[in-house]
């Protein structure tokens, strides 16, 4: 007698994402499992996106043990493994193993473990010892993303103001970023209306005659109003500014700027800091600032008696 045994084609029955955040950003974002499915269903393809250098553990559940490390096909080809670019100088290499195993024996839970570097494809062709292949319409796709630079604004105040050298102003910036702010300040850079350049006589090298030399007007360094340490995605920073205290004076102009840097530090990559549009102080005189208010007053009437015209 001949006895016949029935077996199932070889099938992924579940599929396990565990995340782990790289190093820089573990303060703000946690580890995450994500149920992939068997692949059948839009859990396989619409993972939440890895943060570059994250690192990837996957655990594939079969519905029987299964050789992957086998010597007649490499597991590239039974799991339809693909990067976007194939590019094995940016791809990250893979580890492979049973999960309770470091050996390449037969099991139904194999883990793959690597580090996000790009784009990530399964299609699984998967075959059993009796050489009966499984369905190949299975997918998985995991995608990357890239931890951009911050962003950061002045929101006070909103746009360039003409002001008296004693006047006291509130500032306000406020940054942005996807993983976490590392740190954030308000710098003041003040424009002196007596800058000048100088010029000076210098004996030549191999003559005795003189050369003269213009040496530029000295950079303005910048005054530090405010800072802080950032712990989140979103931080504001808030602060009151006498003028007084900078002894500015009238014909000065303060340039003020928000800076803000994040956390990134990935493979001796950081980003750098980033500025804010500026905002201008024009530092006026009691005597101007009296004539402006008389013009912006004028304004007001000669505008009140147009409307007036209009209703007659």
């Amino acid at each position: 007698t001949q006895t016949i045994t029935l077996v199932p084609p070889p099938e992924i029955e579940n599929a396990t994402l565990q995340i782990t955040p790289p190093p820089y950003a573990r303060q703000s974002i946690e580890m995450n499992t994500v149920d992939l499915g068997s692949g059948h269903d839009d859990r396989a393809l619409r993972a939440p996106a890895v943060l570059r250098g994250s690192s990837i553990k996957l655990t594939l559940t079969l519905n029987k043990p299964l050789a992957l490390l086998n010597e007649s096909l490499p597991w590239q080809t039974l799991l339809g493994y693909q990067t976007d670019t194939q590019n094995n100088n940016t791809t990250a290499p893979i580890r492979i193993h049973p999960e309770n195993s470091d050996n390449s024996q037969s099991s139904d839970r194999w883990l793959l473990e690597w580090t996000m570097t790009e784009n990530v494809n399964f299609s699984p062709h998967l075959i059993d010892q009796y050489g009966i292949a499984g369905s190949d319409d299975a997918r998985f796709r995991i995608d990357m993303t890239e931890d951009h630079p911050p962003t950061i604004s002045m929101t006070d105040p909103l746009s360039d103001m003409t002001v008296l050298p004693d006047a006291e102003i509130q500032l306000a910036a406020e940054a942005r970023d996807d993983v976490q702010i590392r740190d954030l300040r308000i710098e003041a850079l003040i424009h002196s209306s007596n800058a000048t350049s100088t010029q000076t006589a210098t004996p030549s090298p191999d003559t005795n005659s003189t050369t003269n030399n213009s040496s530029a007007i000295s950079k303005p360094k910048p005054i530090i109003i405010d800072s802080l340490s950032g712990t989140d995605r979103v931080e504001s920073l808030k602060s009151p500014l006498a003028l007084k205290t900078l002894s500015v004076k009238p014909g000065d102009i303060v340039e003020l700027s928000a800076i803000a840097a994040d956390t990134f530090s990935l493979n001796n990559e950081s980003h750098p800091e980033i500025r804010s549009i500026p905002r201008q102080l024009r530092i006026i005189s009691q005597a101007e600032f009296v004539e402006q208010i008389y013009r912006d007053l004028s304004a007001v009437r000669q505008r009140a008696i147009s409307i007036v015209g209009l209703d007659e």
